[in-house]
């Protein structure tokens, strides 16, 4: 069963999150997926954790392309071919969400997943990336939504931002000096590139965006935990989430004829070792250098490798800490004709002798913080960069506030993924992607590869009465011939039905559906005659399900629906003294609309106004200055120090000036003080009005002896004798 708790060890990142271990998810192989032994079967997943029961039907995944290759490269620029097993790696959909998208693939006994619903993203990945290694746990599950937030109410990623680099005007002053030409685009390009382009109408024959993705030393040995293999297969989630995305965005608003653009990934290229000196493009330090870069200079020297016109996009994944919580960078396409930048961008003549790729980005899994979480909204926002979308600009209609469904995901500020709109497009990015995919997808976008029928695949194809997958194609199949015909005796095959049992149909006995609470769905069983599982409902009544619910006649009511079908969850303000208290208000959604407390306490860790929810008690998210002075205190290093130096020689010459200066400068003044205070006192005493002559240090050395004798002297001072030493004031 999975462990619960609370987050300790990435206080910094998350309010909650389980773990869970391999025997606490069930897999129950269905079909195969084809004719290659070291592939996989399709799978029925199932496990329980984040409070709710996951059921996921798995195919599959067709994110490589038919001619994907992978490479190892060495510190010496020298590469290796390196195998990844294809068939790893699935996409599907969870069994009581028709919505929900699916994709994971497993790295040896761990599964890793992403689970995108109407509602939030369920994560699922290796624990050992995030967390010590143990023997209790295998994997680390968490929910979008349960990125912690700052005290402004945004997420850990709240400082950090998403920069496009196009037009003129880079939004930031570090990228002013790039060449203007570049920006804008009015430059000469090849001529072989500029004849294939050619304005399309809104329909496209072509909506596949062939991928070149890259990781460097820093990724490989930390995202990837110095296996290539598990390096592979984060980079091959991490798209198949983006492409999960695009795929099922509708970019034209207008005519909808623009649905289905997303990615498939040609090549790889992992580097296990940072590259050395002596190895650059064109005469320029190759990305994988092991130094400082600047957010702008590190995308050049990217850009520099020209073999990346060969692709749609090139993206290199990187693990460093940039400046002014910078967290990817992209160059934009621009729908017009011939220009650079972002898609199917010709090769840019820089300067003689060099020609940079811009159809390129990058992305870093760390922040100042530390280790990047939710990684894969990064990835959607610097590939809306290449594919030609703008920041959304602060409009209503594209930047939401809260009750109008939140931020979109080209927001300059990382979102909290908490609200609705946190996962898709605004209308404005859809439009910018629209004009630019109109005028160059056909140019570079290559045909949707489609799944080939045969005997073997692991379906039904017609024709065929049973198909078992790799046993079927070797002749192995115990209900399913090499020739995908039922074998004699046998009336189905248990790979391709549920109610199917040693190639007959199954009792009434076995389940074919489990039973879902969070769907208030019963289980199901087999009716002892048919193969396939009965359409029918078992719906569920006054049972618990989401968000403090129960079940009625099958659907799930929430806390506030249980009190009146016409009310809505809402969050109290904090002033109220019930932020964290089941709230609800009419689902009129109107301005003004009264947040009404029911004085039930909301579980710990979900979200309150600005912060989240502790014993009743609603906590803002905010670091102490001394928890943030020794954060910044540990992060330094040597190497930093002398880089920061190098770059600031002017307030370097400062600082060091004012350690020596301002201690001498207090030494002097000190000197000068007291040297005034006796002049001062010389003075006083030689002027005529002083008739006490003598000076007040003077008055130290009279001491009080027992054994003192008095004599008065002829002129009427008293003259004082003190033992061995005669010692006459006058």
């Amino acid at each position: 069963m999975a462990k619960f708790k609370t987050l300790v060890g990435r206080e910094n990142a998350l309010r909650y999150y389980e773990t869970l271990k391999s025997s606490d998810i069930k897999i129950r192989v269905k079909r195969a997926a084809g004719k290659n032994p070291e592939e996989n079967h399709a799978k029925h997943v199932t496990f329980s954790t984040l409070g709710r029961d996951f059921s996921l039907y798995l195919q599959p995944s067709n994110i490589l392309s038919h001619d994907f290759k992978a490479s190892i490269v060495k510190g010496n620029g020298k590469d290796a071919v390196f195998k990844v097993n294809s068939g790893a790696f699935y996409s599907g959909k969870l069994e009581d969400d028709s919505y929900a998208r699916v994709n994971a693939h497993w790295e040896g006994d761990a599964m890793m997943a992403n689970i995108i619903t109407k509602d939030d993203i369920y994560i699922i990945e290796p624990s050992w990336r995030n967390f010590p290694k143990s023997d209790n746990h295998s994997m680390v599950a968490y929910k979008f939504s349960d990125l912690k937030r700052d005290g402004s109410g945004k997420d850990t990623l709240s400082h950090s931002s998403f920069c496009g680099i196009k037009e003129g005007s880079s939004g930031s002053d570090e990228y002013d000096d790039i060449d203007k030409k570049e920006l804008h685009g009015q430059v000469k390009v090849d001529e072989k590139d500029v004849g294939r382009k050619k304005r399309q109408s809104p329909l496209l024959s072509r909506t596949v965006c062939r991928l070149m993705v890259v990781a460097d030393y820093t990724f490989f040995e930390n995202m990837g935990g110095k296996s290539e293999a598990a390096t592979a297969g984060y980079l091959i989630n991490l798209v198949e989430f983006v492409n999960g995305i695009y795929s099922t965005t509708q970019f034209d608003a207008i005519h909808q004829q623009m649905q289905g653009i997303g990615f498939e990934i040609a090549e790889m290229r992992i580097h296990n070792e940072s590259t050395s000196d002596s190895v650059t493009l064109q005469n320029g330090e190759h990305y994988n250098k092991k130094k400082e870069w600047a957010t702008k200079d590190l995308l050049e020297a990217f850009s520099r490798d020209t073999y990346f016109d060969h692709f749609c996009l090139a993206h290199l994944f990187t693990y460093r800490v940039f400046s002014n919580g910078v967290l990817g960078l992209a160059y934009i396409a621009s729908e017009r004709i011939g220009t650079v930048g972002g898609i199917c961008s010709p090769l840019y003549p820089k300067y003689q002798g060099v020609r940079l790729s811009l159809n390129t980005g990058w992305s870093s899994s760390r922040n100042s913080q530390g280790r990047l979480l939710a990684l894969q909204a990064n990835i959607v926002t610097v590939h809306g960069h290449n594919m030609g979308s703008e920041h959304d600009p602060e409009t209503v209609e594209c930047a939401p506030s809260e009750r109008g469904g939140g931020k979109f995901v080209m927001y300059p500020w990382a979102v909290s993924g908490y609200e609705k709109n946190n996962k898709n497009f605004s209308p404005c990015s859809k439009e910018y992607i629209f004009q630019v995919a109109r005028a160059k997808g056909e140019s570079c976008f290559s045909e949707k590869k489609e799944v080939v029928a045969f005997c073997g695949n692991g379906r039904v194809d017609q024709g065929e009465t049973c198909d078992e997958g790799w046993e079927t194609s070797q002749g192995n199949g115990p209900c399913c011939d090499e020739n995908c015909q039922l074998r004699p005796g046998a009336n189905c095959s248990q790979m391709n039905y549920e109610c199917c049992y040693k190639c007959q149909p199954a009792s009434n006995t076995q389940v074919c559906r489990l039973s879902l609470s969070e769907s208030c769905q019963g289980q199901v069983n087999c009716d002892g005659k048919n193969i396939r599982c009965p359409n029918v409902t078992n719906p569920l009544n006054n049972q618990p399900c989401i968000d403090d619910g129960i079940c009625v006649k099958g659907e799930c009511r929430n806390f506030c629906e249980r009190q009146n079908i016409s009310l809505v969850p809402c969050i109290c303000p904090k002033e109220s003294g019930s932020a964290c208290h089941r709230c609800c208000r009419p689902a009129s959604d109107k301005e003004g609309t009264e947040c009404k407390s029911y004085n039930v306490n909301l579980p710990d860790g979900r979200p309150c106004f600005q912060g989240t929810c502790l014993h009743g008690e609603c906590m803002k998210q905010v670091q102490d200055m001394v928890q943030r002075l020794f954060d910044i205190i540990e992060s330094i290093t040597i190497d930093q120090v002398v880089a920061f130096m190098k770059s600031n020689i002017v307030g370097t010459v400062i600082v060091i000036s004012l350690v020596f200066w301002i201690p001498a400068s207090c030494v002097v003044s000190f000197i000068d003080r007291k040297r005034e205070r006796k002049e001062k006192q010389t003075r006083l005493w030689k002027s005529k009005s002083n008739r006490a002559l003598f000076l007040d240090e003077d008055r130290s050395r009279i001491r009080r002896i027992p054994n003192m004798r008095s004599s008065r002297h002829p002129h009427g001072s008293v003259v004082r004798h003190f033992g061995h030493d005669n010692e006459t004031v006058l």
